[in-house]
């Protein structure tokens, strides 16, 4: 396997196992480092000197073959970010789709994922995970406004910036919400519809309801200082059975408030959220729940 090494002119050496995996940048992207690789896609630190700033370089894997899957999510993941603007959402700066490998130039963020953090095996203090739940529900809730939800949520997919804020990363897999998706198909086919799918109306639709369960996982890992995942009920869209994940956190972290406990149980129920109220119901408890733990400090 050949090895491919870019020494940039600001001092950093950045190595690639991989050859195809690193397509030639436009003449003003500088790659800087390889941040991380997933399925269909590489992320990179890199310097934009079109405008002097660090972003961060999202390309296709030219390693993996599927470009035209890969093609798709990213402009699937530049539409979706295109609709939002908020603080908990990694900022869209700008689209790369006339090149061999389709890229995306994002924010950068100086910090690291909730996983990052959960892989040191150390509780989280209440007050802090609660400021990191909540920050996440406040960037769910600026997707679900624009009629979307992030689908995959885990701690992977939290990045908490230097200075203890929160942003949502990686949209790739984002999808309508499930009640956007069901106006979208009666607007398409002139008539009430029931729930779409992506193989009768070309919709791709979620709930978000899976990615309250997804931060409630989050959320019982931070308190309990556990990187590993609450057992979880067979099948992809059952919930966990009452009581499970409440059993999970009470016997590796007793002294969590049972209120946080009980809350945390609900969000896994995977009950359909009352619409129109968006996510600020949950916001206000966890907005609650972080003001009594500084009460209790």
């Amino acid at each position: 396997m050949t090895e491919l090494t870019l020494v940039s002119r600001r001092g950093h050496a950045v190595e690639s196992p991989s050859v195809p995996g690193v397509s030639p940048p436009p003449a003003d992207i500088e790659l800087i480092s390889l941040v991380a690789q997933g399925e269909l896609a590489e992320v990179w630190r890199a310097f934009d000197r079109s405008t002097g700033q660090d972003i961060a370089w999202k390309q296709i894997r030219a390693d993996r073959g599927n470009l035209n899957q890969g093609a798709d999510r990213l402009r699937a993941e530049a539409e979706v970010l295109s609709r939002v603007a908020s603080p908990y959402v990694v900022r869209l700066m700008g689209t790369d789709f006339d090149r061999p490998l389709p890229a995306l130039r994002l924010e950068w963020i100086e910090g690291e994922t909730v996983a990052a953090r959960l892989s040191r095996r150390v509780p989280v203090d209440l007050g802090e995970a609660l400021w990191i739940a909540r920050q996440g529900l406040q960037g769910m809730h600026a997707l679900l406004r624009a009629g979307v939800v992030h689908s995959q949520l885990t701690a992977n997919h939290l990045l908490i910036r230097s200075d203890g804020t929160v942003a949502l990363v990686d949209l790739s897999r984002a999808t309508f919400d499930q009640a956007t998706g069901i106006v979208l198909d009666a607007e398409r086919r002139e008539t009430e519809s029931e729930t779409p799918n992506s193989h009768s109306t070309g919709f791709r639709v979620n709930r978000i309801e899976r990615d309250l369960a997804g931060l409630a996982v989050v959320l019982a890992q931070l308190v309990t200082g556990s990187n590993e995942s609450p057992p979880e009920s067979a099948g992809t869209d059952s919930a966990r059975s009452a009581g499970e994940i409440a059993l999970w956190i009470r016997r590796r972290a007793p002294h969590v408030p049972r209120e946080l406990v009980g809350w945390i149980d609900q969000l896994t129920t995977l009950e359909p959220l009352p619409r129109g109220e968006g996510l600020m119901r949950w916001i206000h408890q966890l907005v609650g729940m972080e003001l009594r733990a500084m009460i209790e400090r």
